[in-house]
């Protein structure tokens, strides 16, 4: 666990993502999660589509 001072820090210094990031944003931003986990509305995991990331 990180403590309050040093997060900024380690994100400045660190080349890897957090690890809340790593693991949950690929996940949010793919329709393909939506559908094989069944997430909606009010789901701790379910992002808007308007705020989804899209690359391709």
């Amino acid at each position: 666990m990180l403590k309050t001072s040093r997060p900024s820090n380690r994100i400045k210094s660190n080349p890897h993502s957090p690890q809340a990031v790593r693991s949950l944003a690929p996940l949010v931003n793919q329709p393909a999660s939506y559908q094989a986990f069944g997430l909606k509305p009010g789901d701790n995991m379910y992002l808007p589509p308007e705020q989804r990331v899209t690359i391709w």
